[in-house]
């Protein structure tokens, strides 16, 4: 439509249907075709606690907007008090010059926004899609899969056909090292990201495992230790998805939104970098 047809790319974000565009293969597969990664020593929560001490006299925590209203040249946030045992339903308003919003849209969305803002920008908010997925990480005695005659040292590329696994990933982390390690035994998107919600830790977690003593022989549920990490992102609160996945010319169309300031009921600047949030990584 836009490149044969003459249309704009706010036709096609009107009319398109929610086409894979190629900037979702190049992430996707540059990223489980990697046989290794740089990573972080202890976990990447490591980083954000680096910096942590430094801006803890200047964050307030634990507030959950729901409400962002424009008045007197001024941007006002609105929350719930949920430090009591009973919420009360009044909200609480927190006036500011200036705000950049940076939590993901599929939370954003939630909230209740002022009408004013352009059509662009809240299509954007309402209309990006997110994708679901959900994964399990087991620790094994032994690093049993760097111990093959052809080794596996590390790398996301091996998948199965055993339903609602996915792809199972090999750490690239401490190879040929000593002493327990994880694998993450399935990482798995789109519908069954969202299925795989309705079963519970257990049942998720032994299926997974089952998966890998049919993959890797019976021996390998010996070396199980015990300890799992299950994450399925759209139970996340802060989250409620996995990552975005804009659809043909979304890309092009809302970007440039982003960098944008958009002007409420007075001239002044209110908001800006209503942005999209990067995919969330797996880590080891």
């Amino acid at each position: 439509m836009v490149n044969h047809l003459g249309g704009s790319l706010n036709d096609t974000d009107v009319n398109g249907g929610n086409a894979n565009t190629f900037w979702d293969s190049l992430y996707e597969g540059l990223y489980f075709s990697a046989a290794t990664w740089k990573t972080i020593d202890g976990g990447l929560n490591r980083l954000p606690l680096a910096f942590h001490p430094l801006v803890d006299d200047i964050t307030t925590m634990s507030r959950k907007i729901e409400r962002v209203q424009l008045s007197n040249s001024k941007v006002h946030l609105q929350h719930r008090d949920t430090a009591s045992s009973s919420p009360s339903p009044e909200f609480i308003t927190t006036s500011y010059d200036y705000a950049i919003i940076s939590a993901p849209f599929s939370i954003v969305r939630k909230w209740r926004l002022p009408s004013t803002l352009p059509a662009t920008i809240t299509n954007a908010i309402n209309k990006v899609p997110y994708t679901s997925a959900c994964k399990v990480a087991l620790e094994f005695s032994t690093r049993f899969w760097e111990h093959y005659a052809n080794p596996i040292i590390g790398g996301c590329s091996t998948t199965t056909d055993i339903p609602g696994i996915g792809s199972i990933c090999y750490p690239s982390y401490n190879i040929n090292g000593t002493g327990p390690a994880t694998l993450l035994a399935s990482y798995i998107s789109g519908d069954w990201g969202a299925r795989w919600i309705s079963a519970t830790e257990e049942e998720h977690v032994q299926y997974v495992l089952d998966a890998m003593v049919e993959i890797h022989g019976e021996e390998v549920r010996g070396l199980y230790t015990g300890k799992f990490n299950r994450r399925c992102w759209m139970e996340d609160p802060l989250e409620s998805a996995s990552w975005a996945s804009p659809s043909v010319g979304q890309h092009q169309l809302y970007i440039p939104e982003y960098f944008k300031t958009y002007d409420g009921v007075s001239t002044s600047e209110l908001f800006h970098g209503l942005g999209m949030e990067g995919r969330l990584l797996i880590d080891e």
